[in-house]
């Protein structure tokens, strides 16, 4: 995997973790989790105002598609819990179902990307290895959670 990439997957995972943990203490809301994101990063990694930039426009995209991507969140649970209910479960719509979220998030990829991609080409050599090292922690920290 190149530098690109991996610093877009760990970029990227950052802002993942960061919006997906709504019940957190940083915040009751999905926006005000991923401001406590920004600043965290911002203050982690010393970032210039031109980095600043590129990371508060990389957030508003990210939450762009992630309400995209949510916005259906109720509707597609019922679905689920209609389809667990059920004596067989219906392959076709289960194949349907992830075809067509898996469709959303192609769709709202590109621009995450583009400006993932801005951000992550703004950071020092130094900045990227804090950042790696962060990830790599904290994905170790996600290998050891039991969730049964």
């Amino acid at each position: 995997m190149n530098r690109l990439s991996k610093g877009i997957l760990i970029t990227g995972s950052i802002l993942a973790i960061g919006t997906g943990l709504v019940a957190c203490k940083h915040g009751d809301s999905p926006d005000e989790h991923a401001a406590y994101i920004e600043k965290k990063i911002t203050k982690e990694l010393e970032l210039d105002n031109a980095q600043q930039e590129k990371l508060h426009a990389l957030k508003q995209v990210f939450m762009t598609a992630r309400n995209t991507l949510h916005k259906n969140k109720d509707g597609l649970h019922q679905a689920v819990e209609t389809l667990l209910n059920q004596d067989t479960l219906d392959r076709q719509k289960v194949l349907s179902m992830i075809t067509m979220h898996t469709d959303n998030m192609k769709q709202q990829a590109p621009p995450v990307v583009e400006a993932l991609g801005n951000f992550y080409d703004s950071l020092t050599s130094e900045q990227r290895k804090e950042l790696h090292e962060h990830i790599q922690d904290r994905m170790e920290q996600g290998r050891h959670r039991h969730h049964w």
